[in-house]
């Protein structure tokens, strides 16, 4: 026998609740506790970074699961957690109470599932390969294979499919680049004579660096 649904409604709003993200305020107060543990890189500016890496990754946790954590790492490390240590033992305690809400759920609808809860996860679809792979190539660079997926992808999707921006042959690239034009600056030119120096096997020239300008020694 299933529990009352106005009790079930009640628990769903307090999980519901509990679900909520933390304030920054007591964000702060968990790095300020972990903070205190020793590190091996104790600058200001680590910690500074350590505070920020950790806001970022964290501020989607309930409070008391920040607090909870924070408590438990307080007893248990000698040393100060790593943010993806803290997010891993935060993720863990929201997990357990988004499966009671989806439990609880279940519940509300007499043991159906939901209907607008998708089928596939999104990775795990011909369209959701697709823009993975093409999102691998855009990171890449690969122009050429980025032209490709979205050309199967738009295939995939019943749209129209663009056309591929045509590929310059070796002849045309070299015919319309730019003018090649060599860097003078003392620094490089210095570079040049080095390098002619060793692959001739002579030493390289004196330079005289007091007959350089002083703003082109950085150069």
């Amino acid at each position: 026998m299933l529990p009352d649904s106005a009790k079930l409604r009640t628990v769903k709003a307090e999980l519901e609740r509990g679900l909520q993200p933390t304030r920054p305020a007591f964000l702060k107060w968990c790095c300020d506790k972990l903070s205190a543990l020793p590190t091996q890189s104790a600058t200001g500016m680590n910690a500074a970074l350590w505070s920020d890496n950790v806001i970022d990754v964290c501020g989607e946790f309930p409070e008391d699961v920040l607090q909870s954590v924070t408590l438990d790492l307080l007893r248990s490390c000698t040393f100060r957690p790593s943010p993806a240590d803290i997010f891993k033992a935060a993720d863990v305690k929201r997990g357990l109470r988004q499966r009671m809400l989806e439990r609880v759920n279940l519940m509300l609808r007499g043991g159906r599932p939901d209907p607008d809860a998708p089928t596939e996860k999104p990775i795990e679809t011909r369209l959701g390969r697709l823009e993975h792979t093409r999102a691998i190539y855009q990171r890449m660079g690969r122009r050429f294979d980025v032209d490709r997926m979205d050309r199967e992808i738009a295939k995939e999707r019943g749209e129209p499919v663009g056309v591929m921006a045509p590929i310059v042959d070796a002849e045309t690239y070299a015919r319309d680049r730019a003018e090649f034009k060599p860097v003078t600056t003392p620094s490089a030119v210095r570079c040049a004579e080095l390098a002619a120096a060793h692959r001739t096997g002579k030493p390289a020239p004196a330079r005289d660096w007091e007959s350089v300008p002083e703003a082109a020694h950085g150069a």
